[in-house]
């Protein structure tokens, strides 16, 4: 199904009318959630979840859905969902005053029994006559307290009631179940306070926005980690929102810049939208970002049709325009200054809600009220020069993976690349993580760049696969599964350690080839008929294998200076043992050696140690050379056996 989707047709949800947000939230999972009110008067909450929101969404534990009153007429004017981990915390303000938390787990997708058989936990009952509803909710990111603000009790003033601001907590170890009692945020008087919301900043503060409507003033008041409030501040904007507009504010956001905690949230500044800024601190300074949209900002039900998100450092305003009601959106990347508003979807739109998330690239999720029908959409900012994770589900037939850059990181899935796939293309520098399970049939493995570090999976590469090609003064380390039939293992270059596996390598395969200065640690097993073990050049140690060198195997031909150690087993018949060349040390091995086996040709300057058991029928023992020491084994020399022949200077014992 294609962009934009309607949420449910069927039903048909509503978004708060005012001062309201609903993500849509990615979870663990790599699943999309919004929660929205629905049903009679908007009495009930409703979790709606999408594996792909391009296709559709559907509502979740339907059975348990909270009631967000004492009764049934409850009209949700004012939502604030807020995503913390698989958590997503709702508050709620009714035309009743009355104020409501619930909580979704993404994770089972179910309502949560908040208390006791209560999933809709009642918060404040305020009183008075005021006509704003507006809620908004954050979690400390430390402590794990849940802040909430509110449209809280009125006060009478010289005979004249005014709407007042109030914060209330419940603590990490509450959870939502019980809630400390409402604190005044806002510096009465003779002053309607309306309109509230809260931006997390550093250090588990919440940062409060709302506006003094009498006047039109906007303010920040910080909520520090110890809950005293900042002294209250100054206005840092004479004029917001326009005559009546109670909720001047859309939802803001805030990122790490290097250290320092940027917060940000947008309003209606008369009639263009501007963004309020600060550094998170127990008392910060404010500054504007004054008139930087193109178009005026629509208002909706006393409210402003505007919403932040971030990507990173990337602030992206969304907004609705007055005149024409489309959906228009600016960029401001790391503070670098605002650009050109450009058009994003034609509509009607009533309310905007923004988050940015990753979804087969970094996408802007969208909830709106698109004339009257809550819809999503997403807006795609792309994934040039970042790191790049790649989906947990199976990657299947034909599949490419990622060709990742010189100096980025890639993170293979952790299941199957199955058949076809193509292992990811590595540039310089770069480090590659392959699955730890299997790469089947016909898979290739990373070609490793020079300055690469490659780490093969640690199961089987089956037949017909290729082990990785390792450049040289790399080190590779091949799986610890079988590498089976037909197999090739590593082309190794120069000042190269392989460690083969620790399993067989079967018929036919041809083990490494091993250039100067080089280790092989061989395999602990059979390396069987037809096989050839490595050819080892100058300066090399060779541990040929435990284990039997069988029919018809060639042992290794070793070059000057080399230490060979053939098995600890029977060379059986018409092996060829090793030859030796002058200055180097051969040790047979110490069982027999028997019928038509060639013992070794040793040069001069040897030390030829014969088996300790028996030189059995037609073998012939070592031709000495000059300055050659050989020991006989302690045991029989057979019929037919051929003693030394001793040549000048040879000793025999």
């Amino acid at each position: 199904m294609a962009l934009p989707v309607t949420i449910d047709s069927t039903n048909n949800p509503d978004v708060g009318e005012q001062n309201s947000y609903h993500g849509p939230f990615k979870s663990s999972g790599g699943n999309f959630y919004t929660i929205l009110p629905g049903g009679a008067a908007n009495s009930s909450a409703r979790c709606y979840k999408a594996t792909d929101p391009t296709s559709s969404f559907t509502e979740q534990d339907i059975t348990n859905r909270p009631i967000l009153a004492n009764i049934s007429s409850f009209n949700a004017l004012s939502w604030w969902v807020f995503q913390d981990g698989d958590s997503l915390h709702l508050v709620g303000q009714s035309a009743s005053n009355d104020v409501y938390y619930a909580r979704f787990d993404m994770s089972s997708d179910t309502w949560v029994e908040v208390d006791i058989g209560d999933r809709d936990i009642l918060v404040d009952t305020t009183g008075g006559t005021q006509t704003a509803r507006a809620v908004t909710i954050g979690v400390r990111s430390t402590a794990g307290d849940i802040i909430t603000t509110y449209q809280g009790d009125s006060d009478m003033v010289a005979g004249t009631e005014y709407e007042r601001i109030d914060w209330n907590k419940s603590t990490a170890a509450s959870n939502g179940a019980a809630w400390a009692g409402p604190v005044s945020i806002d510096n009465g008087g003779e002053i309607d306070w309306t309109g509230c919301v809260i931006v997390p900043g550093s250090s588990d503060r919440m940062h409060v926005f709302f506006k003094d409507l009498t006047n039109s003033d906007g303010y920040q008041r910080t909520i520090r980690a110890d809950d005293s409030l900042e002294t209250f501040p100054s206005s840092f904007d004479a004029v917001i929102g326009g005559t009546g507009f109670q909720y001047a504010f859309g939802a803001g956001a805030s990122y790490d810049d290097a250290g320092t905690q940027r917060v940000r949230c947008p309003y209606r500044d008369i009639t263009l939208g501007s963004v309020a800024k600060l550094d998170s601190s127990d008392t910060p300074t404010l500054s504007v970002d004054a008139g930087i949209t193109a178009n005026a900002i629509d208002g909706i039900n006393l409210g402003t049709v505007i919403a932040l998100a971030v990507d990173i450092k990337n602030l992206q305003l969304l907004y609705g325009d007055q005149v024409s009601d489309d959906l228009f959106r600016d960029t401001n990347d790391d503070d670098a200054g605002w650009g050109v508003d450009t058009l994003e979807w034609v509509g009607t739109f009533n309310h905007i809600s923004p988050n940015r998330y990753d979804r087969s690239g970094i996408k802007i999720g969208l909830i709106v009220d698109d004339g009257g029908t809550v819809k999503y959409n997403e807006i795609s900012l792309g994934g040039a020069g970042v790191t790049i994770a790649v989906p947990l589900a199976t990657l299947s037939v034909a599949n490419q993976v990622p060709v990742v850059a010189s100096g980025k990181n890639i993170a293979v899935p952790v299941n199957a690349v199955s058949v076809a796939n193509q292992a990811p293309q590595v540039g310089t520098s770069a480090l590659v993580s392959v699955p730890l399970d299997g790469i089947t049939e016909a898979g290739q493995v990373p070609a490793v760049a020079s300055g690469g570090g490659g780490v093969a999976p640690a199961d089987a590469v089956s037949i017909a696969d290729q082990v990785p090609a390792v450049a040289s003064g790399k080190n590779v380390k091949p799986p610890a599964g079988a590498i089976t039939l037909a197999d090739l293992v590593p082309a190794v270059g120069s000042s190269v350690l392989v460690l083969p596996p620790a399993d067989a390598i079967g018929i036919t395969d041809p083990v490494p080839r091993v250039g100067t200065s080089v280790a092989v640690a061989a395999p602990s097993d059979p390396i069987s008929i037809a096989d050839l073990v490595p050819q080892v050049l100058t300066d090399v140690l060779l541990l040929p294998p435990v284990d039997a060198l069988s029919l018809s195997n060639l042992v290794p031909q070793v070059g000057t200076s080399a230490l060979v150690l053939p098995p600890a087993d029977a060379v059986s018949i018409a092996d060829q043992a090793p030859a030796v060349a002058a200055g180097a040390s051969v040790a047979p091995s110490v069982d027999s050696i028997s019928v038509a086996d060639q013992v070794p040709a040793v040069g001069t300057s040897v030390l030829v140690i014969v088996p300790l058991d028996a030189i059995s029928l037609a073998d012939l023992v070592p031709e000495i050379m000059t300055g050659v020491a050989v020991l006989p084994p302690v045991d029989a020399v057979g019929v037919i056996d051929f003693v030394p022949v001793i040549t000048a200077g040879g000793i025999i014992i």
